[in-house]
């Protein structure tokens, strides 16, 4: 252990209480929690985060040999260049690969009729020039032309959902802030759904945005009223399933993808704890399972 390391940083109690539901909560290191998160500008909380990592950097400094030759031993035990297997999805065959040394993985495509490799998302690019960065959804339209991406550049993980012409290049004047699960097109490739975060970090509502509107006039097609079940999106064979799935009970409703105006039925409850799956069971178990109350959904 080295002799002159600076001071062990030591956070200020500052007195602070929260009351919430009659219990009165004592804070003393609320002052931490910057209310502009994830920006964070408050100059006490970065100069206490400043001297913790400092001191940090003090204590592992004569272990800096050792640390940097783990590191090398599990990088090399990991492939430079991987790739994922190809998968055809339309006329299309897509996969994923990381160049040597990369640190993100670049998305990539080619006819099934043959013809030259394309990469359609390159994660290094749009990492570049930011400190942070995670790519979130994507999704290619039916027809093959556009890809919708997500991606979150602060850490909030409240991502911006962008829309990019594969055909040009060009990104869409379309975005979607706040995005947080499912991106699923149309068949048209006109328009597509996708669940926001709410204050409490989850998806409660399914939205339907039309390419060359702005998100401020996307219509709600679903809202989960009960505050114990959360939204989750998938397709299966052109059917929307959007399922709430809590600890206790989930249920699946589906919209088929292929109609401008549909129905949205739900189509069974189960409790968690059992196994079986919609898509394993027989037809007759279905049916038993299944509600034959439609919600009817108009603008999709």
């Amino acid at each position: 252990m080295p002799t002159d390391l600076p001071d062990i940083p030591v956070a200020r109690r500052i007195a602070h209480s929260v009351t919430h539901h009659s219990v009165t909560i004592e804070d003393c290191y609320a002052w931490l929690r910057d209310p502009a998160y994830p920006d964070v500008n408050d100059p006490d909380v970065l100069s206490y985060l400043n001297a913790e990592n400092a001191y940090f950097e003090a204590v592992m400094k004569p272990r800096r040999g050792l640390i940097d030759a783990l590191f090398a031993e599990m990088k090399g035990r990991v492939k430079d260049e991987d790739a994922s297997v190809p998968q055809r999805d339309g006329a299309f065959v897509y996969w994923n690969a990381f160049d040597p040394d990369a640190e993100y993985r670049k998305w990539c495509r080619r006819p099934t009729s043959g013809g030259s490799d394309v990469v359609i998302l390159d994660e290094p690019a749009l990492a570049k020039g930011h400190e942070h960065f995670r790519l979130g959804g994507h999704a290619v339209s039916p027809d093959g032309r556009l890809l919708a991406y997500a991606v979150d550049t602060n850490g909030s993980e409240r991502f911006v959902l962008k829309v990019r012409d594969l055909e040009t290049g060009v990104e869409l004047p379309d975005l979607i802030e706040n995005w947080r699960y499912g991106l699923i097109w149309a068949a048209d490739s006109k328009s597509f759904l996708y669940t926001d975060a709410d204050d409490h970090w989850r998806s409660k509502t399914v939205w339907h945005h039309r390419l060359g509107e702005q998100q401020s006039a996307d219509r709600a097609i679903y809202r989960e009223p009960d505050e114990k079940l959360a939204c989750r999106s998938a397709v299966l064979n052109h059917e929307l399933m959007h399922s709430s799935p809590p600890a206790i009970t989930r249920r699946t409703r589906s919209i088929c993808c292929r109609r401008a105006t549909s129905q949205q039925r739900p189509c069974w409850c189960r409790p968690a704890e059992r196994t079986a799956s919609m898509t394993s069971m027989s037809a007759k178990a279905r049916s038993t399972f299944a509600s034959t109350t439609c919600i009817p959904i108009s603008g999709w």
